[in-house]
Parts: structure tokens; C-alpha cells; sequence
């Protein structure tokens, strides 16, 4: 998805991410779904959705607090300034 988002694919982006999410939730791996709700919470605020990315970024933050993931929690703070500044 990271390649897709690079080069302005926006709804293959989304296509991967909600794709390695769903194997993120079958295997167990908590902290890389964190990861992938950043993604698509990026992709949608880069896109001006900002309730989705709202969305996306409170589960995100969720993940994060509960892993103790202090590199996520930053990754999520910045897209929080993103959007704060836009809705």
C-alpha cells in the first residue's frame, strides 16, 4: 500500500492496507494493525476525508497506547495536526 500512497494511488493504497489489515486480525498482530489504521488514516487525510481519517486515527491511537508504541504515537500526533488544522 506504502508504494501506492507514494505515487498517488489512493484506492489501491486503501485496497492493500484494509487487505494487510484483515491478515494483521487473523494472525493476532495487534501492533501491526495499530500500523495499518495509521495507513489508511493517512491515505484519507491526504485525500481531505477527515471524518474517515478521524475514524482510522482514534483506533489507531487506541493500538498505540494499549502496545506502548511510542514511534506510532507520534506517527498518529502528526496526522492529528494535519487534520486539526483542516476540518
Amino acid at each position: 500500500g506504502d508504494i501506492y500512497h507514494d505515487l498517488g494511488g489512493y484506492e489501491q493504497a486503501i485496497y492493500h492496507y484494509q487487505a494487510s489489515l484483515e491478515i494483521r486480525q487473523k494472525i493476532g498482530d495487534h501492533n501491526g494493525k495499530g500500523w495499518m489504521f495509521h495507513s489508511l488514516a493517512l491515505v484519507y487525510a491526504n485525500q481531505d476525508v477527515y471524518d474517515k481519517a478521524g475514524d482510522y486515527l482514534t483506533q489507531a491511537q487506541t493500538i498505540a497506547e494499549e502496545c506502548n508504541d511510542i514511534k506510532l504515537r507520534r506517527a498518529c500526533n502528526e496526522i492529528y495536526r494535519q487534520i486539526s488544522g483542516q476540518e
